[in-house]
């Protein structure tokens, strides 16, 4: 039996403000939004775990938005959580996608098998 070591989701709220942006950056709306940022909370790469060029982006905006103290890297999107609310989400830029992709990989493969 294969099962991730990844916590079970808790509840969270998106906020008018990401739900907005959802729609105008990733043309989701709804359900499919809902179930990819609670994807993101739960699979996606906690900023704490990259390293390098990514990390210095990462830590900027981290900096940056004095709030969030949850950001998710999850395929190419990045998401800003204040706890159980979720502030904004937007596209990772070009310039660190392939770090993204690498990162992603990485965490695929951690499985823990029983």
């Amino acid at each position: 039996m294969t099962t991730s070591f990844y916590a079970i989701p808790v509840d969270f709220v998106i906020s008018h403000h990401a739900r907005c942006r959802a729609r105008q950056r990733f043309s989701l709306t709804g359900a499919g939004f809902q179930k990819l940022a609670s994807r993101a909370l739960v699979y996606g790469i906690p900023r704490e775990q990259t390293r390098g060029q990514l990390r210095r982006y990462l830590d900027e905006l981290w900096m940056q938005y004095g709030t969030a103290n949850n950001i998710r890297l999850y395929g190419e999107y990045l998401f800003l959580f204040s706890g159980a609310l979720l502030i904004t989400t937007w596209h990772l830029p070009a310039a660190y996608r392939k770090h993204a992709t690498r990162y992603s990989r990485i965490r695929k493969n951690k499985t823990i098998h029983l």
